[in-house]
C-alpha cells in the first residue's frame, strides 16, 4: 500500500472565521455562531473532534451511518474519523461549536479504565438531548470555557480546560446510561452486537459467516434477524458502510482512489471502482469531480 496523503484538515477553515481571541492556538477553538457547512451534506469526515450545541432549531443528521433527528436543546459530539452527514436543518438553526484538535481530544482520553468506557460511550452515543438542568450546567461550561480562553496571560487555561471539558463528558456518560436494565430481546441484542461488529470490522470483513461466527449463530440465522429489524440485509448494511466511507475519503481526504481501494482492502483498484459504480451510480472519480 502506497503512504496515505495527510488529510485535509477543515479546521483550517474555521480558524479564518475565528477571532483570535476565541480560541487557543490550533488547540481549541470556541464559535458562537457556528454554520454547519454545505459539504456536510455529503458524508464526509475530519481529524478534530467537534462538539456542536444546539441553541435554537431543528436538524437531521447521520453519525457513522445511524440517523438522529435533533431539536433544541440537544448537543452533539463528532470525533476525529467519524463519518457525519447533514440532511437537514431548519432555517432557526443557531449553535455554539467547539472544535478541539486531535492533541486536545488524545490528551482527554489517552488513559484506560474510566476514561475509555467514557471515550466509547461518546463515540456510540453522539447525541444528547438536553432537560433544563443539562442546558444550564452546558451553558455554564461554554461561559467557563470562553473566559478561560479570553485569559491569555494564564499558562494553564488549556489544562484547566481539558479537566473542565471531562467533567462535562462524564455526566454526559451517566446520562446517556443511567441504569443496567436491558429490555431489549435477545434478537435486538444479536442484531445491535452485529452493527457494531460491521463498524469495527467493515473495511476487512464482508462475508455475513464472519459476524455470525463471533456472535455464534448461524449466518442465516443473523440474515433472517438483521433484515426483519433493520430492512436491509447483512450484505446491503456492508455495502452502505464501505460506500459511505467511500464517499468520505473521496471528499475528505487527498487520498487517490487506488490508496482508498488499499485501506478498504480491495484486490484491486479495478474491483473498488466496479463496486462503487454499482451501489452508487457513478465512478469513484466522477463522485470526487461532482462533489
Amino acid at each position: 500500500m502506497k503512504k496515505r496523503i495527510t488529510r485535509l484538515e477543515w479546521k483550517d477553515n474555521l480558524d479564518k472565521i475565528t477571532p483570535s481571541e476565541y480560541r487557543i492556538g490550533r488547540d481549541l477553538l470556541y464559535i458562537e455562531d457556528y454554520r454547519i457547512p454545505d459539504i456536510a451534506y455529503e458524508p464526509w469526515k475530519c481529524d478534530i473532534t467537534t462538539a456542536i450545541i444546539y441553541n435554537q432549531g431543528s436538524a437531521e443528521v447521520s453519525i457513522n451511518m445511524k440517523r438522529y433527528k435533533i431539536k433544541a436543546p440537544a448537543m452533539v459530539v463528532m470525533l476525529a474519523e467519524q463519518v457525519l452527514q447533514l440532511h437537514e436543518s431548519s432555517d432557526d438553526l443557531k449553535c455554539t461549536c467547539l472544535v478541539m484538535s486531535a492533541r486536545f481530544y488524545d490528551d482527554l482520553f489517552n488513559n484506560i479504565g474510566k476514561t475509555t468506557s467514557l471515550y466509547n460511550s461518546v463515540y456510540h452515543n453522539p447525541v444528547l438531548q438536553l432537560d433544563d438542568t443539562d442546558e444550564y450546567v452546558l451553558s455554564t461550561y461554554l461561559k467557563m470555557t470562553k473566559n478561560l480562553i479570553s485569559y491569555k496571560d494564564n499558562p494553564f487555561r488549556l489544562e484547566a480546560i481539558k479537566h473542565l471539558t471531562l467533567t462535562i463528558f462524564f455526566g454526559y456518560m451517566h446520562k446517556m446510561h443511567p441504569g443496567k436494565n436491558d429490555t431489549n430481546g435477545y434478537s435486538n441484542n444479536i442484531v445491535s452486537e452485529f452493527m457494531i461488529l460491521l463498524k469495527e470490522n467493515f473495511k476487512q470483513e464482508r462475508e455475513c459467516s464472519f459476524y455470525a461466527d463471533l456472535l455464534c449463530v448461524t449466518p442465516k440465522y443473523l440474515s433472517t434477524l438483521v433484515k426483519e429489524k433493520t430492512g436491509k440485509t447483512v450484505h446491503e448494511w456492508i455495502d452502505e458502510y464501505i460506500s459511505v466511507e467511500s464517499k468520505a475519503l473521496l471528499r475528505s481526504t487527498k487520498m487517490t482512489i487506488e490508496q482508498i481501494s488499499d485501506s478498504l482492502s480491495f484486490s484491486s483498484q479495478d474491483n473498488f471502482s466496479k463496486f462503487f459504480k454499482r451501489v452508487v451510480g457513478i465512478s469513484p472519480t466522477e463522485y470526487r469531480k461532482r462533489y
